[in-house]
C-alpha cells in the first residue's frame, strides 16, 4: 500500500488526489491522526495498530466521508444514461454529513445550534490549477444558502485540513 504523498504527487489527476484523501481519511479514523501522517503506517503491516496503538486521537467521523459521483465523461450515450440516473454536473466530489454545531450559554439557557449541516468538497488540480466551473459556483451558492459549508481544495492536503478544522481538530 502507498502513502497519500505517493498516491497523489504534485500535478496529479483529481482522482489521485480523491483516493490519497480517502486513505488518509481511513487510517485517521481507524488508528488516528498519528498513524495516518506517519507513512509507515501505509507501507509497513501492522505498524499503525501495534506500534503507534497508544495514541488516541482517531477521528471516526471521517470515515463518514463519501464521494458523490456527479460527472460521466465517455461520450453522449454515457452522459445520457447517467443524466437519466440523476447525475448533477457541478455537484461537489465529496460529503461528510456530520453537522457542526455551537454550544450557546447565555447564563440563563443552555443550548446548541447547527452552524452548518455538513461539508461538501470540490476537489480541483493543483497544477495546473484546476477552475471551478459557473455551475459548479452556482451548486456552492445554493449549499452555502441552504446550511451548509462549501470548500474547494487544489491537494488532498488541503482538503484534510479543511476537514479537520470542520469538525474542531488539530493536525496532530
Amino acid at each position: 500500500m502507498h502513502s497519500p504523498s505517493q498516491l497523489a504527487p504534485l500535478g496529479c489527476k483529481e482522482s489521485s488526489t480523491q483516493v490519497a484523501l480517502f486513505a488518509w481519511c481511513a487510517m485517521a479514523a481507524r488508528f488516528g491522526l498519528t498513524a495516518a501522517n506517519d507513512d509507515l503506517s501505509y507501507t509497513v503491516p501492522g505498524y499503525a495498530a501495534n506500534e503507534l496503538g497508544l495514541h488516541n486521537d482517531a477521528v471516526p467521523e471521517l470515515s463518514r466521508l463519501f464521494a458523490i459521483k456527479n460527472e460521466e465523461k465517455g461520450g453522449r450515450i454515457r452522459g445520457a444514461l447517467a443524466k437519466a440516473a440523476g447525475v448533477k454536473p457541478g455537484v461537489p466530489d465529496l460529503m461528510l454529513p456530520v453537522p457542526k454545531w455551537k454550544h450557546i450559554d447565555d447564563g440563563k439557557t443552555m443550548r446548541n445550534i447547527v452552524i452548518a449541516m455538513g461539508l461538501f468538497i470540490e476537489l480541483k488540480r493543483e497544477k495546473p490549477k484546476g477552475i471551478v466551473s459557473e455551475l459548479q459556483v452556482e451548486w456552492h451558492g445554493y449549499l452555502h444558502e441552504v446550511g451548509y459549508r462549501c470548500e474547494v481544495c487544489y491537494n488532498w492536503r488541503q482538503a484534510r485540513d479543511v476537514l479537520l478544522s470542520y469538525l474542531g481538530r488539530d493536525n496532530g
